[in-house]
């Protein structure tokens, strides 16, 4: 499954990566995102840039559905 990070500042400012989102066969199609950006790297369309290249990465891959599961709280 894709893992992309980028680095900055000497270090990693934010990563994004994706993987199956459940077991059975009707969401073989179907993957969860996550992404996490350093908080002294915000708005900085780091976070926007990740997820496009995640998107095409996951398509490349086969896969047609993206879901995001967010905690509540977390916006």
């Amino acid at each position: 499954m894709p893992y992309l990070v980028v680095e900055g500042d000497g270090g990693v400012v934010g990563f994004a990566y994706a993987r199956n989102y459940r077991s059975r066969s009707g969401y073989r199609y179907t993957v969860e995102n996550s992404v996490y950006i350093r908080s002294d790297s915000l708005r900085l369309g780091l976070g926007r840039s990740l997820l496009n290249a995640l998107i095409e990465t996951c398509q490349s891959m086969g896969y047609r559905q993206m879901v995001a599961i967010m905690p509540e709280g977390s916006v």
